[in-house]
């Protein structure tokens, strides 16, 4: 299948991206990345990329009712703000990547009701 193919590669852009600190994270806060990669199938099945955007143009539902990215940033924000409904069936972990010597990431904070304290 080609899909597997797609998502190793960006694995592999995203882990180098990180080593070479072009892509830095917020120890011990969650964070996620939309970027857009578009490839090319050769008759053989073997995947190429032809771009990577690390700050793709997002549609949005109103200019684009019919096509729009707006489930995808959905995704994207329940894993640092999660929702009722949200969860990794509405977006694709390829894999978590630390820089080198960056500490362990620790539990998101969670906001107390003030009637709890």
């Amino acid at each position: 299948s080609v899909y597997p193919k797609c998502k190793a590669g960006v694995g592999r852009v995203i882990e180098k991206a990180v080593a070479q600190g072009k892509l830095e994270g917020r120890p011990g806060k969650r964070q996620f990345e939309i970027f857009s990669a578009d490839f090319m199938v050769d008759t053989h099945g073997e995947v190429w990329f032809f771009e990577f955007n690390m700050s793709p143009v997002l549609k949005d539902p109103q200019d684009a009712p019919k096509v729009n990215d707006a489930d995808m940033i959905r995704g994207a924000l329940s894993v640092v703000s999660p929702w009722e409904g949200g969860g990794p069936g509405l977006w694709d972990f390829v894999a978590e990547y630390r820089a080198p010597n960056s500490p362990s990431p620790t539990a998101p904070e969670t906001a107390t009701d003030s009637s709890e304290a």
